[in-house]
């Protein structure tokens, strides 16, 4: 194998740019569903009267949602087809599960806000593996 095969060989290999900007998106998008689905369950009086009433609405909630779900289905992917680590995909999906309880068990008060408190600390939790052991493989390969 010549030089330059080894060289493309370890290109195709190396962790997509793509990667640790969907992860580290995600786990900003993970910890603002977290730090809102704190705020909501704690403090909807403060939310109204500080002009924020509109993140009470449940609207804004599926958006969230969608969003964070989307771009943890997105890295886990891509995350996956790079390192192969099923739990990374565990994690995303556990946090997917919990994100969903969380908000179909909103009217149960404390006990929605803390299932959707715990899938968002995990969906930025699972992103931050993911980059960190996209890292580590890259790291290996690069040698």
């Amino acid at each position: 194998m010549g030089e330059s095969s080894r060289i493309a060989a370890l290109a195709e290999l190396a962790e997509p740019p793509r990667a640790p900007a969907l992860d580290r998106l995600g786990a900003g998008a993970g910890l603002l569903c977290a730090v809102h689905c704190a705020l909501v369950g704690v403090a909807p009086g403060l939310l109204t009267l500080a002009g924020l009433g509109a993140l009470l609405g449940g609207g804004f909630e599926w958006t969230l949602l969608a969003v964070s779900l989307s771009l943890a289905a997105s890295a886990a992917i891509v995350g996956f087809s790079r390192h192969r680590s099923r739990a990374v995909l565990l994690l995303f999906a556990l946090a997917g599960v919990l994100l969903l309880a969380g908000r179909s068990f909103e009217a149960a008060g404390v006990v929605g806000s803390a299932l959707a408190v715990a899938g968002g600390l995990l969906v930025a939790a699972a992103h931050l593996v993911n980059l960190k052991i996209g890292r580590a493989r890259a790291a290996c390969v690069r040698g």
